[in-house]
This record gives structure tokens, C-alpha cells and sequence, in this order.
């Protein structure tokens, strides 16, 4: 039986700005999408554009047809205070501008801004304060991703932190976490980015990616199965069976997919992947601590998972947690991260940044 394929949705920005990112991601995701509008022509580098002129890389989505109804639920929750997030303050918006282009951008509410002072135009371009543009374009991906079943990634922790912000209403990072009966979790899946990666070519990338979309495939499956389990989840006696189980499945494609890399001369590995999910604070606290910030790294995989936020509401219905839209992905594809002691202190760096847009 074929494995189905993966689909993602890449933000903020229209351009790559990361290609040691752009790598890792080539990787392991079959087509990966991003938010282009008609008349725009990616300004990118030999390289890059080969690696997309075979079709499944950097695939345009146009925002036209998404910018109205977007961008009016974007201005209401701001203006709502629906979202009472400390980034959402005006006050804290820096003077810096940043361009939107008139495609991503419903025509009522350049207007708006404009007569507001808080955007000027020129020619297909708006110009508003970095940080709204940062905001509006994040909050654009997460709406856009959900309508086409994608999933969203990053190659940034602040624009990482303001779809999990958006993908997951009600998080509070200031609360008492055993209080709640729902976390917001992080789950890190490591070692399965090759430290050569910058010496692989494009063509050696797209070749790979035709050999062997079978073990990349089922490392994604292992990945996404895991989280799903583990959010899926309740009882604090089935976790730790869960855990085990999740743990070997991931450990073995993860092998795998290793294994295939070594045509590409891979011989170590870096890097991680971070999803984050809501999970049942009971069960999660059966094996990890329930302290905002720490992790607990489990067996010798790479595999480590902690408590990022809680969910501020008690009402949270059971089947939220299996939308696949609820998993937000970060890829740390540098080797800023390659000792089991530092994927104890990466959710710490994810909930600061989490704990500072929310509060800060």
C-alpha cells in the first residue's frame, strides 16, 4: 500500500530565506507550497531555482482569492482584541516598514490602513509597521493551510510562535500547568538532517527525492503518528505503552530514512523537528515534567517531548485535538542544536519566545 504523500505550506515570506533550511525541508516533504501572487517573480539564486523548477518545491499559491475574507477576520480580531496577545499591541508595533503586496491584501482594508496613517502605498505594494506585516502574512498561512489540508512550516522561531498563537486559541503561558486539563506540547523528533547538507547539490536532492519517497514517507508517517497518538491520548496508565510504541516506530524510520541518505554521503546527522500539539496534561505529566519550558529527552532517538503552554479554557472538545491543521512544525535544520542536552533546552527557547508574543 502506497503511503500518502505530504503537503506543506511555507511563511512567512514569499522568497526562501534560509537554504540550509530549504535543504532539510527538500527533504522530507513531497510538494511544499508557498504564498506568490500573480505578478511576483522570486528573486532567488541558481540553485534554489532548480531545486523548484521541477514543480513540488516552492509551488504558488496565489492569495487573491483568500485576501478578503483573510484579511477581515485578521482587522477584526485585532480591533476586537479577540486576540489579547502582547504582540497585538499597537504600541509595541516597530517603526520599521515591511511590503505587502496589493494581491495579499483585501482592497478595504489597504484603505483602511492607509487612512489610518498606518500603511502608505506605492504602486503594488502597501507598506506597513514590519511587525503587522509579520503578523497579517503568519495569520494568511495558518488560514490558507487549513482551507487546503497543508501543513504549515517555518523556517523562523517568531513566525513559528504566532501560528501556534493563531492554531491554537485559548493557550496561556502564565497560568498554574497542572491546573488545566489540556498542554500545549512540544514534540522533537532528532538526528535526521545530514551534516553535509550544504555540500549536496539540487540535482543530488531531486534525485533523492524520485529514489526514495518510500523511507521519506514513512519517516514522515512515523513522525505525525506519534504526535497524533500521544494528543489522542488520556489516561495516564495507556501513555506510557503509547510512548513506547511511538518511540520504537519513530526510532526505526527514522533509521530508515538514514540509511537512504547515505547516496547523498550522509554520515552523521543533526537537526530536529518540532511539533507542537495539544495533549492531556494528566498523561503527559506520567513522563514528563509539567514545568512550561522543560523537556524530557526519551531513549537514545532523539526523541524528546515537553509543556510549552496550557490551555486556558476547559471546554475543549476531544476531537480538536486530531485536526492535522492543530500541528504546527519548526525544523531546526543548523547545528545550533546536536547534543541530547540542548533538546532539553529547546522548548525552554520556544516557550520564552511563546511566553513574551502572548505577555511581553
Amino acid at each position: 500500500m502506497s503511503l500518502p504523500i505530504n503537503s506543506a505550506l511555507y511563511y512567512p515570506t514569499i522568497e526562501f530565506q534560509d537554504y540550509r533550511w530549504l535543504w532539510t525541508a527538500s527533504l522530507v516533504w513531497d510538494k511544499i507550497y508557498r504564498i506568490e501572487p500573480e505578478d511576483f517573480r522570486a528573486a532567488e539564486p541558481d540553485n534554489v531555482r532548480i531545486l523548484c523548477e521541477e514543480g513540488d518545491i516552492g509551488i504558488p499559491l496565489r492569495p487573491g482569492r483568500y485576501a478578503q475574507d483573510v484579511a477581515g477576520e485578521f482587522m477584526d480580531g485585532v480591533n476586537s482584541r479577540k486576540w489579547d496577545a502582547a504582540a497585538f499591541d499597537a504600541s509595541s508595533l516597530r517603526d520599521e516598514y515591511a511590503r505587502l503586496h496589493h494581491e495579499k491584501i483585501d482592497v478595504q482594508i489597504r484603505k483602511m490602513l492607509i487612512s489610518t496613517g498606518r500603511a502608505a502605498s506605492h504602486e503594488q505594494w502597501l507598506y506597513v509597521p514590519d511587525d503587522f506585516a509579520a503578523l497579517y502574512m503568519t495569520y494568511l498561512a495558518t488560514r490558507m493551510a487549513e482551507k487546503n489540508d497543508l501543513q504549515a512550516i517555518s523556517d523562523t522561531n517568531v513566525a513559528w510562535t504566532a501560528h501556534t498563537y493563531f492554531s491554537n486559541e485559548g493557550i496561556d503561558t502564565e497560568c498554574v500547568p497542572d491546573e488545566y486539563e489540556q498542554t500545549l506540547a512540544a514534540l522533537l523528533i532528532g538526528n535526521y538532517v545530514p551534516e553535509n547538507i550544504t555540500d549536496i547539490s539540487p540535482k543530488q536532492i531531486l534525485a533523492f527525492r524520485k529514489r526514495y519517497p518510500d523511507e521519506r514517507r514513512n519517516f514522515m508517517r512515523a513522525v505525525k503518528g506519534a504526535a497524533a497518538q500521544l494528543a489522542n491520548c488520556s489516561d495516564p496508565t495507556v501513555i506510557q505503552d503509547v510512548v513506547q510504541t511511538v518511540q520504537g516506530d519513530v526510532g526505526r524510520a527514522t533509521k530508515d530514512f538514514q540509511r537512504s541518505m547515505e547516496v547523498l554521503g550522509a554520515k552523521t546527522f543533526t537537526g530536529f523537528k518540532t511539533m507542537s500539539f495539544p495533549m492531556a496534561t494528566a498523561a503527559l505529566a506520567t513522563f514528563a515534567p509539567i514545568t512550561f519550558g522543560q523537556s524530557v529527552v526519551i531513549g537514545a532517538t532523539g526523541f524528546a517531548i515537553g509543556a510549552l503552554a496550557s490551555f486556558a479554557t476547559r471546554s475543549l472538545e476531544a476531537d480538536r485535538l486530531s485536526k492535522s491543521h492543530e500541528y504546527s512544525y519548526l525544523v531546526h535544520a543548523n547545528k545550533a542544536f546536536p547534543k541530547a542536552a540542548d533538546r532539553i533546552d529547546l522548548p525552554r527557547r520556544l516557550y520564552r519566545d511563546l511566553h513574551e508574543f502572548i505577555n511581553d
